[in-house]
């Protein structure tokens, strides 16, 4: 499997959903598919609901 499969690519950029109301990130794999098919998010951190909302971002060191 390659890294861009992985989401991330050379450069070591991945993208996640950021939640609009804490700023709480969380990949791919931690929105369940519901989520993604409605595009409504439910956020673990501040418990809010919010727009499926992608950054691409720096792998952190």
């Amino acid at each position: 499997m390659s890294d861009d499969a992985l989401g991330e690519n050379e450069a070591g950029l991945v993208h996640l959903h950021i939640c609009i109301h804490c700023g709480h990130s969380r990949t791919r794999e931690d929105v369940g598919d519901q989520e993604l098919s409605s595009g409504i998010v439910h956020c673990p951190r501040c418990g809010m609901d919010g727009p499926l909302n992608i950054e691409i971002r720096d792998l952190p060191a």
